[in-house]
């Protein structure tokens, strides 16, 4: 867990730099940044497409007893279900 969320830390900063980067690039070239927001909508809607198949797993019902989580949300009172 610690690797991937390293992972996930190390391309959150590559991304945040050349994000800064290429938008001042993109400046440069066109005199606007709309293209920045272009390929940012198309990088987004990339994203989602991406995690949409993602289905979060169960916990088994031992691990929730352990973990305090019930079958019904948090404390298993007024949970959303």
């Amino acid at each position: 867990m610690a690797t991937l969320f390293g992972f996930v830390m190390l391309s959150h900063q590559i991304g945040g730099f050349l994000g800064a980067w290429l938008g001042g690039k993109a400046f440069e070239w066109t005199g606007s940044y709309d293209w920045m927001w272009y390929a940012d909508i198309v990088l987004a809607a990339g994203a989602a497409l991406i995690h949409l198949p993602i289905r979060e797993a169960r916990l088994p019902a031992r691990a929730r007893r352990r973990s305090g989580v019930s079958a019904h949300g948090a404390g298993g009172s007024g949970g959303i279900v």
